[in-house]
This record gives structure tokens, C-alpha cells and sequence, in this order.
């Protein structure tokens, strides 16, 4: 009898446990019930069916019900031993505000038929970004910057102190640049009351010599003929034309009562010695000649007035360089 009866519970318990191992279990939900138009939410609809079991899962179209459009729909299927789970997450939306009933999901096997519970979305309006006439947090205000009288000052006094500035600059520039160095004169040169004889009588002394004839002297000979025009140009005009670059030297004589075109005779004798003496420049017989007719001529043709005094300072450096 007892054999009996452990065989009958056995059967019961195998007849109950193959029942339950084959139901179909399906489920849905939704993240977020509540949603402003436009925005999204996800629905997640789950089934778990054994593997003989052939179910028909519902057909989705482009909306789940009218106004509820669906977005996308990605999912996963897990086999565990005779165990389907499949796992599908439906994206949606919707553009009009309102309450909406999401209809169950219906799955079918053979003659059975399981559902879900419906689901409830309530899309809301956009909330106006106006609240009484004020601006919402996120945006604030145009403020216009505060006005304060010492920023005003201190930018007015700094505009006034640049401008003194520059004048200052400007006037100490033109008062200083034409300022001479301390002249050394050269003793090639002897001083003389009348500065033209001496140079014009140096200049004639180098034309005859034709020293530029010997091979290297080229750059002696342009050398000695403008420190002569140099010394002249300090005796007749008064200017530190020993210490000065070719381009200086015609600055400065601009600036005296020499005709141009003899100021264009120096430029030319000037050009001709700087390439001689730093261009490794050789000059012909004709250039050299014409160079000194050129430096007479000019001499000649500026000692037609008396020659400027030379500041008694000036004359007292001068004698002082000439002793050492």
C-alpha cells in the first residue's frame, strides 16, 4: 500500500512540475510614465517560454497606439537549458499632450493566448519659458556695467600722461638728433684761417701724385681725398663731418647753403670711395681723376662767402686733439 502511494505522489509531482515547466511567462512596463512632448521613454517587453514551445510574439508597426510613435526597437534572446528569454526595448515618443493607454502586448501559442497589462503615458505641454513677465533661471538679465568716477579718472589721467609722454619723446628726438660727437681732429690736416686753401691745395697735391696709380693704394688715395672734404666741410660749415657716415654727411650738408648739385658731387665721391675702401671696388684712372676734379669743383664753388666761425669750444677741442 505504501509502494502505492509513493508512486502516485511521484507521478503527481512530475505531472505538476512538466505543467509549470511549460507555461509562458510575458511582462511589460514602462520607465517613465510621465514625459514632456517630444522627449522619449523606453517600454520593455519580456517573454520566458520553453524551447519546444513555438510563441507568436506580437507585430509591431510604426506606433504602439495612435499618437505613440516608436522610435526604435533593440532586444536580446538568452537560451538558459529549455528556457527562451527574450528581452525587446521599444523607444517612443509622442508630439501632442495628453493621456494615452499603451494596449497590452498579446503573445499565442496554438489555441493559448497570454497578455500584459496595459500601460498609462501622460505626455505633457512644453512649459512656457515666460513666468509673470520674468525670465526663467538659466538666462539672466543685461546688466548694464557699473559706472564707477574713479575708473573714469584713472583712464583719463593715463591718456593725458601717454600724450605728455610722446611729446617729451618727440621734442627730446629732434633737440638731440642732430647733436655732434666729440670731434678728434684728424692731423693729416693742418688747421688754417682760410680752410679752403688748405683743402684745395691738399686735393691738387693728391690729383698730381696719382698715387692710385701703384697697385693697393686705391683705398689710401680715397681715403686721404675725403678726410680733406670732411675737414673742410667741418672749418666751412661747422658740422662733425669726420665722425659721420657717407649718408649722415649728405644729411648734414642739406642743412647748409650748398647747391644741390654740389651736394650730388659729394654723394657721387662718397659712393666711389665706400666701394673702393669696403666693396673691394677697383676704380679706373678716369674714376679717380674725375673723383678729385669733382672734390675741387666743390670746394671752389663754396668759399665764395666767408666760411662759418667755429664755437670757441669747438676750436678749443680741436686745438686740444691737434696737440695729442
Amino acid at each position: 500500500m505504501l509502494r502505492i502511494v509513493h508512486k502516485f505522489c511521484l507521478l503527481f509531482f512530475c505531472f505538476f512540475g512538466f505543467v509549470a515547466k511549460a507555461q509562458v511567462h510575458i511582462s511589460a512596463s514602462i520607465d517613465s510614465s510621465s514625459i514632456i512632448m517630444g522627449q522619449q521613454t523606453v517600454v520593455h517587453f519580456k517573454v520566458s517560454q520553453p524551447q519546444q514551445l513555438a510563441v507568436q510574439l506580437p507585430v509591431l508597426s510604426d506606433f504602439l497606439t495612435p499618437g505613440v510613435y516608436i522610435v526604435s526597437v533593440s532586444g536580446d534572446t538568452v537560451a538558459d537549458g529549455s528556457t527562451i528569454s527574450i528581452n525587446d526595448n521599444i523607444v517612443i515618443t509622442a508630439f501632442e499632450p495628453g493621456d494615452y493607454i499603451i494596449p497590452a502586448f498579446v503573445c499565442r501559442e496554438r489555441d493559448k493566448e497570454y497578455k500584459t497589462r496595459e500601460l498609462k503615458l501622460r505626455v505633457r505641454d512644453v512649459p512656457d519659458v515666460f513666468v509673470e513677465g520674468k525670465l526663467p533661471s538659466d538666462i539672466k538679465e543685461i546688466n548694464s556695467p557699473p559706472y564707477s568716477p574713479v575708473l573714469l579718472v584713472v583712464l583719463v589721467a593715463s591718456a593725458v600722461l601717454m600724450v605728455l609722454l610722446g611729446v617729451f619723446a618727440f621734442f627730446y628726438w629732434r633737440k638731440h638728433q642732430d647733436d655732434p660727437e666729440p670731434y678728434v681732429r684728424n692731423s693729416a690736416v693742418t688747421d688754417s684761417e682760410q680752410p679752403e686753401k688748405t683743402a684745395l691745395e691738399l686735393i691738387r697735391n693728391l690729383k698730381a701724385e696719382k698715387s692710385w696709380l701703384t697697385s693697393g693704394n686705391e683705398k689710401t688715395y680715397f681715403t686721404l681725398l675725403t678726410d680733406v672734404l670732411r675737414q673742410y666741410f667741418f672749418r666751412r660749415y661747422s658740422i662733425m663731418a669726420l665722425e659721420m657716415t657717407s649718408s649722415e654727411l649728405i644729411a648734414a650738408l642739406r642743412k647748409t647753403d650748398m647747391p644741390l648739385k654740389l651736394r650730388d658731387d659729394v654723394r657721387e665721391i662718397c659712393f666711389t670711395s665706400d666701394m673702393t675702401k669696403f666693396a673691394k671696388h677697383k676704380p679706373s684712372d678716369s674714376e679717380c681723376l674725375r673723383c678729385a676734379t669733382l672734390a675741387e669743383n666743390v670746394v671752389m664753388n663754396t668759399m665764395t662767402s666767408e666760411p662759418e666761425e667755429i664755437p670757441a669750444e669747438k676750436k678749443a677741442v680741436n686745438d686740444a686733439a691737434a696737440e695729442v
